[in-house]
C-alpha cells in the first residue's frame, strides 16, 4: 500500500497558548526528530526538504547577483519565481487555515481571530532558513529532552530514558531546565 502525506483538518487543534520562539523551536525540532525516527522515508523526506530549501536559497542569490550585473532577465525571472513561491505559500496556509478552522466550529468552538499581516511574506523565506537548519540538527540528534525527561537516541526503535525528572509546569521550572 502507498501513503502519502495528506492534511487531516479534523485531526487539528488550535493552541491558544502563548510560546517563545526558542520552546517554538524546540518543539518543532522534536517533531522533526519523531519525523526521522517514525517515517520509513526519512532520506527522501530530508533531501526534498534540504532541496526546496537550497532553491529558494538558489533564487535568492540569482536575483542579488542579477542586480549586481544589470540583468533585467534574471531579475525579472528570480523575482517572479520568488513571488509564485510566496502567493503559493500564502495560499496554501490559507487553505489550511480555513478548513482547520471549519472544524473547529464543527465541533461548537469558536476559533480565534484570524490575524494575517504582511509580516506573513518574508516569514516564508526566513522559514525555509530555520527548516532547513532544524532538519539537519534532527537528522544527528542524540538526545532529546521533553518535560524533564531525557532520552538518548541511537536510532529507530532504540531510545533509552536516561533522566527523568517530576514534570512541573512551566512557571515553576528552574531558569537553567531545558526543554528541547
Amino acid at each position: 500500500m502507498l501513503f502519502s502525506n495528506v492534511i487531516v483538518p479534523a485531526a487539528t487543534h488550535i493552541n491558544t497558548e502563548t510560546i517563545t520562539f526558542e520552546n517554538s523551536i524546540r518543539f518543532i525540532q522534536r517533531q522533526f526528530v519523531c519525523t526521522r525516527l517514525d517515517h520509513v522515508d526519512w532520506p527522501i523526506l530530508l533531501a526534498s526538504n534540504m532541496f526546496h530549501a537550497a532553491a529558494v536559497l538558489s533564487l535568492i542569490i540569482a536575483v542579488v547577483i542579477g542586480i549586481a550585473v544589470e540583468s533585467m532577465e534574471v531579475i525579472g525571472a528570480g523575482v517572479g519565481i520568488l513571488a509564485l513561491f510566496a502567493g503559493s505559500m500564502y495560499a496554501a496556509l490559507m487553505t489550511a487555515e480555513c478548513l482547520i478552522r471549519r472544524n473547529y466550529r464543527l465541533r461548537g468552538l469558536a476559533p480565534p481571530p484570524l490575524v494575517w499581516t504582511w509580516k506573513m511574506l518574508p516569514a516564508f523565506f526566513l522559514t525555509q532558513v530555520v527548516c532547513m537548519v532544524l532538519l539537519v540538527r534532527a537528522h544527528f540528534a542524540q538526545q532529546v529532552t521533553w518535560r524533564g525527561i531525557q532520552y538518548n537516541i541511537d536510532g529507530p526503535g532504540k531510545i533509552q530514558l536516561e533522566k527523568y525528572e517530576p514534570y512541573q509546569p512551566p512557571d515553576q521550572l528552574p531558569s537553567e531546565h531545558s526543554t528541547l
